[in-house]
């Protein structure tokens, strides 16, 4: 009997400490203010594109030192291409990851451009093989 008494003393005791963390955590929710990126969308959506397109380059590569020489080579490139500081690009990536809608959205568009461009190249490929 006395076992007893002690087990249903330690399941109220954690009874009591989950309910208090549950409270505790709850009551300090805040939600997570968002910021608005410096760059426009298209701007983002265009520069991210040409990363993508340079990060799938770079999977060729197998000897890492080369590999992180060339990455960044291409975004030194890419950000000169259109005329963006890395600070601007990094504040503006860390506005749209407070954002996770705007980031999703973001990227939608991305994959919605790199399927098109790709499609667009399968076609080209395509017709050049006919010709022959």
């Amino acid at each position: 009997m006395k076992y007893y008494f002690l087990y249903t003393q330690k399941s109220s005791a954690v009874l009591w400490m989950g309910l208090l963390f549950s409270f505790i955590f709850s009551a300090c929710y805040q939600e997570m203010p968002t910021e608005a990126p410096q760059q426009s969308d298209a701007k983002m959506r265009a520069v991210l594109k040409d990363i993508h397109l340079a990060e799938a380059l770079l999977t060729e590569i197998v000897d890492r030192g080369t590999k992180d020489s060339m990455a960044s080579i291409y975004y030194y490139q890419i950000l000169a291409q259109h005329e963006l500081s890395p600070e601007a690009f990094e504040e503006s990536m860390n506005a749209y990851f407070t954002d996770p809608i705007a980031l999703d959205s973001l990227y939608t568009h991305i994959i919605k451009d790199l399927s098109e461009e790709r499609d667009s190249l399968k076609n080209v490929k395509r017709e050049e093989q006919q010709k022959n």
